[in-house]
């Protein structure tokens, strides 16, 4: 029996924010004997999860994100077209940019899959994550949310997934009526 490996592809929630995103702010107080924390934060803070709200559009009933997984290099992607796993519902690609995580400089890292947006769209994806700061400009948010498709980005790990297919699960916060959400993404290899 081949043993399941568990893939953490979710950073954790601090105040290192896009540009002009809400801080992440943490207030502990004392409750009688307990201590409670209240949070402060931004919906796209960390690894998170966009919904159609967030260009505009009207979001469909919440639902965690799981099914059959697949990660492949942005640089990688022309080929990958050509021979894509059947039934794939989730996409994941490695730009390499997580290893800024933490730096200033990793929100200056850009990311174009726009020559690729329809095909993505054509493959009937439940969900694209990626591992920076956006999958890309507004139209391609626009594109892939309105096609059902949710995007998840800021990601971490991906390059032990890379090539690989497995199982994805992304819990996001069940908020209804929000334009994302942190999610807390695994793969199991």
């Amino acid at each position: 029996m081949v043993e399941e490996r568990i893939i953490n592809l979710s950073h954790e929630i601090k105040n290192f924010v896009y540009p002009n995103d809400p801080e992440f702010i943490v207030k502990t107080k004392k409750n009688g004997k307990y201590s409670v924390s209240e949070l402060n934060m931004g919906v796209h803070t960390g690894t998170h999860i966009d919904y159609p709200m967030h260009v505009g559009l009207t979001n469909e009933k919440f639902e965690n994100v799981f099914g059959k997984g697949y990660c492949v290099s942005l640089e990688n992607m022309n080929d990958f077209f050509k021979n894509a796993p059947k039934n794939l519902e989730i996409l994941l690609i490695k730009t390499d940019f997580s290893k800024y995580w933490e730096d200033p400089e990793y929100f200056e890292k850009e990311c174009d899959i726009e020559n690729h947006i329809e095909k993505l769209i054509s493959m009937n994806l439940k969900a694209v994550g990626i591992d920076c700061c956006s999958i890309g400009n507004f139209s391609v948010h626009e594109k892939l949310l309105s096609s059902k498709i949710k995007i998840i980005e800021n990601m971490k790990n991906l390059e032990i997934l890379e090539n690989k297919t497995f199982k994805f699960f992304g819990f996001p916060l069940n908020i209804e009526k929000i334009d994302g959400s942190p999610i807390n993404a695994v793969a199991f290899l």
